[in-house]
């Protein structure tokens, strides 16, 4: 999807802010003992850490998980209603929850947003990086039951091909676009 499309800018092309989870913010107070943390060289970057206890805070990022359903060769999207990137348009997703797997959290996220049972088909990728402080789990999915309807957190929802998508909300998403569609074309010269 080099470009995005006729009359489309790619992702590349785009100015993108860095999106931070809740997750991310440093600790001033150490919240095992409550002291003060400074910053210490903890492997190859400095950390917060507590000179007290040996507490290190580690800003790691969230999972989240989506699923790219398809019909042909238009995927399922649906436009956000929260922030970040209300307004703009992603597929069926969303953090990872304790004691659910991607996979699970993916199927979750359909049902929730869209009304749709999916089942997971396979894994196409996992997307990490800047701008995202969030790692994206990319899977293919089959629609199992229900017609997609915008629920919660989603106002609109549609097929589209990945050249006439929407303005996308991450570049996780443009991503996973680019990821299906060379799926696709590797798929059809296999026949």
């Amino acid at each position: 999807m080099a470009g995005g499309g006729p009359g489309k800018a790619s992702m590349a092309d785009k100015q993108y802010q860095f999106y931070f989870s809740d997750n991310h913010h440093e600790y001033r107070y150490c919240p095992r003992c409550a002291t003060p943390l400074v910053h210490q060289l903890e492997g190859l970057k400095s950390r917060p850490t507590c000179p007290q206890c040996g507490f290190i805070q580690y800003l790691n990022p969230p999972l989240a998980a989506t699923v790219i359903v398809a019909r042909g060769d238009e995927v399922l999207m649906g436009r956000r209603t929260i922030e970040p990137r209300r307004g703009y348009w992603t597929f069926p997703g969303g953090y990872v929850e304790l004691g659910e797997s991607a996979e699970e959290a993916a199927v979750r996220e359909a049902k929730e947003e869209m009304g749709i049972d999916v089942r997971i088909d396979r894994l196409l990728g996992l997307h990490s990086g800047a701008p995202s402080a969030v790692a994206v789990a990319l899977f293919e999915g089959t629609i199992l039951a229900g017609e997609p309807r915008p629920l919660h957190e989603v106002d609109a929802v549609g097929f589209f091909h990945p050249d006439a998508a929407p303005e996308v909300a991450f570049k996780s998403t443009w991503w996973a676009l680019e990821q299906w569609q060379l799926i696709q074309r590797d798929r059809r010269l296999r026949r």
